[in-house]
């Protein structure tokens, strides 16, 4: 588990990346030849206050609702491979959030207007400088440092990173856990039912092998 400290003069990233804090900024991303890879695996239900609801779903059984987008997925795999050592985030995570967000569609618009295989807000993206949301390398990488940085906040909690990077992380600090919205607590167990069965794939050596943390 990664600790990531709060000092004063931050806040927290919230609805995919803005900030509500007086117009504080987000806490920076530690320089990336220097990170510990994230423990991915490290999903532990978040401990907070009664308002804090607990993925309840088996993360097998929702695993089956995403339908399987390998064609797609093996056009993007050396993208998300450079992008998972590069911020040091299980490739087996990107792919998970990838496959739910937007099932491997670059070209995928929310009604809400996200953008992209990531559905990054044009807001999010500004932050880390010019970009073409539209561009799967471009959106991919920044989808990533987004992650990383809401692993890093929420000290290696994939859960509560998970529903950050759905519902912001305002949310998830509001309720000292995984906010009690229907869309977060499905977004959250289907993306980790994803993440299981990549990590199986990679098991069995079926596949592109999704679920092994990047090497140093």
């Amino acid at each position: 588990m990664l600790a990531f400290c709060l000092g004063t003069g931050f806040s927290a990233p919230t609805e995919r990346g803005e900030s509500t804090a007086r117009g504080l900024e987000p806490p920076n991303v530690v320089d990336a030849s220097k990170r510990t890879p994230v423990a991915a695996l490290g999903t532990q239900a978040a401990v907070g206050t009664q308002a804090a609801v607990t993925v309840v779903a088996p993360v097998a059984a929702v695993a089956a609702e995403v339908p399987p987008s390998r064609t797609r997925a093996y056009r993007y795999h050396d993208i998300v491979e450079q992008a998972a050592h590069r911020h040091q985030v299980s490739a087996g995570l990107i792919h998970a959030v990838i496959a739910v967000e937007s099932a491997y569609r670059a070209d995928a618009v929310s009604h809400r207007g996200a953008v992209g295989l990531m559905q990054l807000m044009p807001a999010t993206a500004q932050r880390y400088g010019p970009t073409d949301l539209h561009d799967p390398a471009q959106n991919i990488h920044i989808g990533v440092q987004h992650l990383r940085e809401l692993l890093e906040f929420f000290g290696g909690d994939v859960m509560l990173a998970l529903a950050a990077y759905n519902a912001g992380a305002g949310a998830v600090m509001r309720y000292g856990g995984i906010p009690p919205y229907r869309e977060t607590t499905q977004y959250v167990a289907k993306v980790l039912g994803r993440y299981e069965q990549n990590s199986d794939d990679a098991s069995r050596g079926a596949g592109v092998e999704y679920g092994a943390l990047p090497s140093r």
